[in-house]
């Protein structure tokens, strides 16, 4: 029984929408502190990748960033400070509700673009002019807050840009311009450094430590967590740097005495103790860190929602209600695969968090999360039936089963 609805060069598109479908928002956090004259920052990069990077420039101003996410094949910046004190952190988003037409210069390269910010402005000013002349479309999930030596804030957001003179600030991963109530807000690491702060405070590093961890994550899989934390004294230009949560250990850096050398990169797996939590991770396979397993993903769900439009077909030729119902689960469960593959492709969460996966804005991927309990169920009767699939050459259920038993597979080590 072949397959021929789509031909090769309409499943190959298919296939190349399907890896080009990704979401993976990172759960990050800040906090700026100004106390007389001293400013203390603190960013705290929640991320499921393994390479994070500290990274010192001498083009234009010169700057020192952090990251750790591959855009382009590049690591883009997460956070940042030029030798005029303007740092710069970013934060996840879900887009704004209120959306407006975009214009503007389009911008081509997430990397380029946000080192260019630090190496073209010394004012919040100068960075309001300089982000209004792009197109931001690309930047609908992120929250850029840059601060001046002087403790200022401009907080650019997809749609629009603002000022703030507060001498303190806690943010999570939420738009402000959206979010009128502070109090509505349950991320945990939000609620964790006003609780920190409520008592009072100290602009210097040993209280930003202190925060920055009591803000950070570390969930119990796979050493899952916060990446990179840094806290930058922008009057001072000196900065420290902790990698993977392990708040023990702590590298302080003087940006001055650092650009002395000329433009350096170092990974901070090299710089820092080894860290188990980290092997752990980078053991760790996901479709979002190994390029076969998100060919495989794609191939497999491509190939059952074919399989699910096939059975539909099936059921509809079949007047006899047994024949009808028995075609329509299988369609069912194939096309449930499809769902299934679809959400795991684009949705990294899923590989960290404990199961039963619970999304926080989406209900129908709550619902999919649960697919591989009923594509057991079929998997199960079509084992039963295997030997009667192969007398009667039922090729489009021997290869739903066999589909099946790779969702299935991948579904037991996720979930472990």
């Amino acid at each position: 029984m072949m397959i021929h609805f789509f031909p090769l060069s309409t499943k190959s598109i298919i296939i190349s929408l399907f890896l080009l479908l990704n979401s993976s928002a990172n759960a990050c956090s800040m906090f700026k502190l100004t106390e007389g004259q001293n400013n203390i920052i603190g960013c705290n990069h929640d991320a499921w990748v393994t390479e994070p990077q500290l990274k010192f420039t001498s083009e234009g101003y010169r700057s020192a960033f952090t990251g750790a996410t591959r855009y382009q094949g590049k690591i883009a910046p997460q956070s940042g400070m030029n030798e005029h004190g303007l740092v710069f952190t970013t934060l996840s988003i879900y887009p704004p509700k209120n959306q407006k037409k975009f214009n503007g210069i389009p911008i081509k390269d997430r990397t380029q673009f946000l080192e260019s910010v630090l190496q073209s402005c010394k004012t919040l000013e100068e960075v309001e002019q300089f982000f209004s002349r792009y197109n931001r479309s690309s930047f609908l999930q992120d929250l850029f807050v840059y601060i001046d030596s002087a403790g200022r804030v401009l907080f650019v957001e997809p749609f629009s840009m603002h000022y703030s003179n507060n001498s303190t600030l806690i943010q999570s991963n939420f738009c402000p311009s959206e979010t009128s109530d502070l109090s509505k807000i349950q991320q945990g690491r939000f609620i964790r450094g006003n609780s920190f702060i409520s008592k009072g405070f100290r602009a210097d590093f040993d209280f930003g430590r202190k925060l920055i961890e009591e803000m950070s994550v570390s969930r119990k899989r796979h050493g899952d967590g916060t990446l990179i934390s840094t806290i930058w004294d922008n009057q001072n230009l000196r900065f420290d740097v902790i990698f993977y949560h392990e708040f023990s250990v702590v590298k302080s850096f003087d940006l001055k005495l650092e650009l002395l050398k000329g433009d350096t990169t170092y990974l901070l797996e090299e710089l820092f103790p080894r860290n188990e939590d980290f092997e752990d991770l980078k053991a760790y396979k996901t479709p979002f860190n190994t390029p076969i397993l998100r060919l495989l993903l794609a191939f497999v769900g491509c190939l059952s929602g074919i399989l699910g439009l096939w059975f539909l077909f099936k059921a509809a030729r079949n007047s006899a209600l047994k024949s009808r119902l028995f075609w329509t689960i299988q369609a069912l469960a194939s096309i449930l695969g499809l769902g299934y593959c679809y959400i795991l492709a684009t949705d990294i969460s899923m590989f960290y968090y404990d199961w039963p996966y619970i999304h926080p804005n989406s209900n129908w991927r709550t619902f999919l999360s649960f697919t591989p309990f009923a594509l057991v169920l079929v998997f199960l009767r079509n084992i039963i039936h295997f030997k009667k699939f192969i007398i009667d050459q039922a090729f489009a259920l021997i290869l739903e089963t066999g589909l099946f038993a790779v969702i299935i597979a991948g579904f037991l080590y996720w979930s472990s």
